[in-house]
């Protein structure tokens, strides 16, 4: 079953594309919350998507925007070259994807918001741009800041993952 707010996100532990191990506490006890995005470098809607977060970074320089990537480090690293998706991490899940599992990912892309605390504070999939507005704003109100929208306004309103 797909994880909602205010279950706990899993601990997990898996290799990052700086050749380090992470796991939920790397990125949770240094920040008030975490955006963690699974994708496919093959899916259509993570391709166009992805790079709307960027403007989340840019607007919170603290936030940490980690894309958890069903794919491999070639295929990943040039997904994120050509989509101009700028993740703050990358971490790598390998079949039969143990995280996204935990997290019931039936489809991508997958978005958790995740306070410090371990609780799911936001989560879906696919797109929809009021979602990800929401979540960009939950995500101000952890941080303290105002920020403007993350989607351009001539953004489809929303697609299936």
């Amino acid at each position: 079953m797909f994880l909602r707010p205010g279950a706990s996100f899993p601990d997990f532990d898996l290799p990052g594309s700086d050749g380090g191990h992470y796991s939920r506490s790397s990125f949770l006890e240094h920040a008030p919350a975490t955006l963690f995005v699974i994708f496919k470098t093959d899916c259509p809607t993570s391709q166009f998507s992805l790079p709307y977060l960027n403007r989340l970074v840019d607007q919170i320089p603290r936030f940490s925007f980690v894309g958890v990537s069903q794919d491999d480090p070639r295929s990943t690293v040039e997904f994120l070259q050509q989509w101009g998706t700028r993740c703050t991490h990358i971490l790598y899940e390998e079949e039969p994807y143990p995280l996204s599992d935990l997290l019931g990912v039936t489809n991508v892309p997958s978005l958790f918001l995740v306070a410090g605390s371990s609780e799911i504070l936001a989560s879906d999939f696919g797109y929809r741009q009021t979602f990800w507005e929401q979540v960009a704003q939950e995500a101000a109100r952890q941080f303290s800041v105002a920020i403007g929208p993350i989607v351009p306004p001539d953004a489809p309103p929303w697609a299936a993952g």
